[in-house]
């Protein structure tokens, strides 16, 4: 009976997960340090997906990995498929640079 329930459970949580279409997502407007660097521009397009992306001082340096880590499973969940090695890493390298301290 308890697994039937989780399994209902998560069926209506996954239900709501669904990817938006262009027309649905709202401008993002959020100002990024570097705006037109590389880093800048994958957390811009890989974040929206699921929420507004971060801005780098929500976080100290060494949260960032296990946050990043965390964000690229849901994305796999989502449906987004993960991000390549080099996009992973340069998204940590990103929000590391520009992170507050720790």
């Amino acid at each position: 009976m308890t697994h039937r329930i989780a399994v209902i459970l998560l069926t209506v949580v996954l239900a709501g997960c669904e990817k938006p279409t262009a027309e649905q997502r709202a401008p993002i407007d959020i100002d990024l340090p570097e705006p037109e660097s590389a880093g800048a521009k994958l957390v811009m397009s890989k974040c929206i997906g699921c929420h507004v992306p971060p801005r780098p001082d929500m976080h100290t340096r060494s949260e960032w990995p296990g946050i990043v880590h965390r964000m690229q499973n849901y994305r796999v969940v989502k449906g987004y498929g993960g991000l390549l090695e080099p996009e992973f890493k340069r998204v940590i390298e990103y929000l590391q640079n520009h992170a507050k301290p720790d």
